[in-house]
């Protein structure tokens, strides 16, 4: 059985997510089988150089993190504002939201919650306003965004 290699860089990766750093890392050993290569990008690095590596391979993955860095602030910035806007919501405005992500018009939604349309379409008016969206299909997005894309369950709405 094959020895398992840790490179060097993998414990300062461990740690750097650990920590919630965001930085994006450049990884440069004087080792690199396949293996080591797909640890040290499965955890964030933006490349891994071997050495010795020419001096305009460095500059290019440098630009490549800093660039990196800066989109990933700005998703994480877009994330952190749109939960932000979610934690304001009200019970009532979180269940509305859940119908309305169903594909529920105000007046099944009225009937289901045993509502006035008029209370529903105030805290679809509301929601909209706290969310900072014109319209529903922007609301979609933003909620989709603050999940990570991924399928939601009820805890997203009441997170």
């Amino acid at each position: 059985q094959r020895p398992v290699f840790r490179p060097p860089g993998a414990t300062f990766s461990n740690r750097r997510l650990q920590q919630g750093h965001l930085l994006p890392a450049i990884v440069i050993t004087g080792f690199a089988d396949v293996p080591v290569v797909v640890e040290v990008m499965r955890r964030g690095a933006v490349t891994l150089l071997e050495k010795p590596y020419r001096e305009n391979e460095l500059w290019n993955a440098v630009r490549d993190a800093l660039k990196q860095d800066v989109e990933s602030r700005q998703e994480y910035e877009e994330r952190l504002r749109i939960k932000v806007n979610m934690g304001s919501l009200t019970d009532d405005e979180r269940i509305v939201m859940k119908m309305i992500f169903e594909g529920l018009p105000n007046k099944a939604i009225s009937i289901r919650l045993d509502l006035g349309l008029r209370t529903v379409e105030a805290r679809r008016r509301c929601l909209l306003r706290k969310m900072n969206v014109d319209s529903v299909a922007r609301l979609i997005q933003d909620v989709l965004v603050a999940s990570g894309g991924r399928r939601l369950t009820d805890n997203d709405y009441f997170a």
